[in-house]
């Protein structure tokens, strides 16, 4: 292990120098960690605790196992969780991990599609099974769930669940693309279907001729209703980008768009693939949509289903910038994050931050992007998840020379400066952290405006006055990771962890 820990460690210090955004020296070795005998990160959850869950696949002869693994919030490994530290999944052998979502009580769902081979027709179309399965917190299968912990779809022979949305009431629900339809579907907690939703707990959102809607997935509104996401490519003529508003019975809300749907067509050339990717709501009921069609894009509309004008050009923002998740920070920027080319056959980390408006962030690293490179073969970006109001989680996958590739967790400092020049820690300090009780805060910032706790997913716990020195008094909270955010005159941040022992 230590032949590949040498040589990532001096290629991390080497990035990561002389810029304000960095890989964070306080999460797992110098601001990554990685996990033997796994091969890629595709989703990240986070449990209240701050502790890490993260899926992806352990590539094998001819396909793919799913894999979790669990870290706590400053990346140390959970060696409890599966079988020394990793839950390895056999039971499928082609698996494309679309969703994961926790529940209540700490267990794990996850979502997609399994290749099972050929049909015996002509031409031989691959046989795809949509499936989703549940984990106890402690990464064993959950085998009350369903059948032996899973549900699986086999009525198709194409189909994908692309989300799994946990409902107040601990039922599920599914967006599926089955042989061409968009569907919903209904299980109960228990993970059987619904039989009183729909017909045999399922109903069709799309059809083959009048709106042929493909879905990439879905997220569940502040209001309760489901955005589901993707393209419209009715007559096969011409792809345009689409999401769809939906109620928990899978109705259309004829409020939003064009009696539920809403579509904008970029380009007119038949044989560009228009496709929104991500969503995330903001705060205000807007929406921020990512995609791509002739460049990669960032798409923003009202509660409506309308485009917000007032972002970036007609509410759309064209870009080249490396593209594969996206996310919107409390304070409104938009993150989105890839893999970008740092020398020859060598890939690294790349990550770019938009303003509110859509313009380029250029308080982000000086230039609006930061990139990393972790080993001297490629390090892929999967997916992101924010630790916290200015730090940010990265999953994926990373190639030592001489090893394949293995699954890759990373911790991105996003603070701003506060608009000083001096070193961050200099003027704000915290002591002691990690703390049992107490903590000594240290302002020798006057800008500073507000002071604020968080918990690990940026929920406010309490606000503090401002003052040069101050003494709080945290006996009260569980042990975990938190974050003290403070805020300027000029709406800059700077979040500093804390950890509760």
């Amino acid at each position: 292990m230590r032949t590949i820990i040498t040589p990532l460690a001096c290629l991390c210090c080497f990035f990561a120098s002389s810029q304000n955004i960095f890989l964070d020296p306080t999460f797992g070795y110098e601001g990554f960690t990685y996990v033997e005998n796994t091969s890629e990160i595709n989703k990240i959850a986070l449990n209240p605790d701050g502790s890490i869950i993260s899926a992806g696949r352990k590539f094998i002869s001819g396909g793919s196992n799913i894999v979790l693994t669990k870290h706590d919030a400053i990346g140390t490994q959970d060696l409890t969780f599966g079988t020394g530290g990793v839950a390895l999944n056999s039971n499928f052998n082609s698996v494309d991990l679309r969703d994961i979502q926790l529940q209540a009580d700490g267990k794990i769902l996850l979502a997609g599609s399994n290749y099972t081979g050929l049909d015996t027709g002509p031409g031989g179309s691959p046989i795809i099974h949509a499936f989703v399965m549940r984990y106890h917190p402690n990464g064993v299968i959950d085998s009350s769930f369903a059948t032996n912990g899973v549900f699986e779809v086999t009525d198709y022979n194409q189909s994908e669940f692309n989300a799994v949305l946990v409902q107040s009431d601990q039922s599920l629900r599914l967006i599926s693309y089955s042989d061409g339809i968009t569907y919903i579907t209904k299980l109960t907690s228990a993970g059987t279907l619904d039989n009183s939703f729909g017909t045999n707990g399922s109903r069709a959102i799309s059809d083959l001729s009048t709106f042929f809607f493909f879905n990439r997935g879905a997220i569940t509104l502040n209001d309760g209703s489901i955005l589901s996401y993707g393209l419209d490519d009715t007559g096969f003529t011409n792809s345009k980008l689409t999401c769809v508003k939906i109620n928990a019975s899978g109705d259309l809300i004829t409020s939003f768009g064009q009696n539920g749907i809403s579509s904008f067509d970029l380009d007119p050339d038949p044989n560009t693939i228009e496709l929104i990717t991500n969503a995330q709501e903001l705060p205000d009921g807007k929406i921020i949509l990512g995609g791509s069609a002739t460049d990669n894009l960032i798409l923003k509309i009202k509660a409506d289903g309308t485009a917000d004008s007032s972002f970036s050009v007609n509410g759309i923002l064209n870009h080249t910038f490396p593209f594969r998740d996206m996310l919107v920070q409390p304070n409104g920027k938009i993150v989105i994050g890839g893999s970008s080319l740092i020398s020859m056959n060598n890939y690294g980390f790349s990550i770019t931050r938009f303003n509110s408006d859509g313009t380029i962030d250029l308080g982000f690293n000086s230039t609006g992007t930061f990139e990393t490179d972790l080993t001297e073969r490629n390090d892929l970006l999967y997916c992101m998840r924010l630790a916290g109001p200015e730090h940010l989680l990265i999953g994926g996958s990373m190639r030592p020379i001489d090893f394949n590739s293995i699954f890759a967790l990373a911790q991105i400092d996003m603070s701003e400066s506060l608009g000083l020049t001096g070193n961050k820690s200099e003027v704000l300090s915290i002591y002691p952290n990690p703390f049992s009780d107490n903590v000594t805060v240290s302002i020798e910032n006057e800008s500073v405006t507000t002071v604020q706790l968080t918990d690990a997913t940026g929920r406010i716990i309490n606000s503090y006055p401002v003052n040069k020195t101050a003494l709080l008094s945290l006996e009260n909270l569980e042990a975990g990771v938190y974050h003290l955010v403070f805020t300027n005159n000029r709406q800059e941040v700077i979040s500093k962890k804390l950890i509760k022992q």
